[in-house]
């Protein structure tokens, strides 16, 4: 039986039984001025233990999923992450053979398809299917061959390590949570374009590295280390950006939250 029932009918009973007692001139004050703190604090008891008994129990964390993806010829690649809650952590480790390969616990879909001219394009995105467990992917990705990356994250805490990946280009989506990227080392040109909600960004640029950093506002703040990147009109700009070997070129977006480069 459910506890709703059981409540109401006790009020019944216990409402029946003081209105007997009162016309048999037992009780002889007003059942009104009894009956309903009565009623009130058997209602507060059925919503304390009643939350009690629905409450659920913590999950155990499940067992990993591992992915393997096979680079099979491929020169380059597209790669998407939509990624929720949790933690999400990206490298470029994995062997030559391999376009990605990672560690999902708590689900994971994923989509490649070959785009021809040697190309592929792979999506990873956690499960639509609500979940008690707490999401933490580690995932490796091709180091050695172009890459375009594009992340959409939500209230997560990302860690971008691109330091030795070939990213041509990179979008990044972010939402309440923390992201922290370092930028590609050895790329001739990469070009950035990040839009960031109510949470923090942190871009770590290389040494050797040359940046131009292009940025619009809300209510947030970006936050530029000028002494590497001087202000120069309505950007910050490295003094040997036109001659640098290698360049990242960054336009962001700010929110209500902070963009840190440095």
């Amino acid at each position: 039986m459910q506890r709703s029932a059981v409540l109401w009918g006790g009020l019944l009973i216990l409402f029946g039984g003081l209105l007997l007692l009162s016309r048999l001139g037992i009780l002889v004050f007003n059942i009104w001025s009894v009956f309903w703190p009565l009623a009130l604090v058997l209602f507060g008891l059925s919503i304390l233990f009643g939350g009690r008994s629905k409450s659920k129990p913590v999950a155990e964390q499940p067992t990993p999923e591992h992915v393997v993806m096979e680079l099979k010829g491929a020169e380059t690649a597209d790669v998407h992450f939509k990624f929720g809650t949790g933690s999400l952590a990206v490298n470029g480790a994995t062997p030559p053979d391999e376009l990605m390969s990672g560690s999902f616990s708590g689900g994971v879909q994923y989509d490649a398809r070959d785009l021809g001219s040697d190309k592929v394009e792979l999506t990873l995105q956690t499960p639509k299917e609500s979940s008690w467990t707490r999401r933490e992917w580690d995932v490796s990705l091709n180091p050695d061959i172009p890459l375009t990356l594009s992340f959409e994250t939500g209230a997560s805490e990302n860690t971008l390590n691109l330091a030795g990946m070939q990213v041509s280009e990179l979008t990044l989506q972010s939402g309440a949570g923390h992201t922290e990227v370092t930028m590609p080392s050895a790329v001739t040109y990469t070009s950035v374009t990040i839009e960031g909600g109510a949470g923090l960004i942190e871009l770590h640029i290389p040494d050797g590295v040359a940046a131009l950093i292009r940025g619009k506002t809300g209510v947030g703040s970006l936050d530029v280390d000028a002494n590497r990147f001087p202000r120069v009109n309505n950007a910050y700009q490295s003094p040997d950006y036109e001659t640098a070997p290698y360049k990242v070129e960054i336009q962001a977006t700010v929110g209500a939250g902070r963009i840190v480069v440095q």
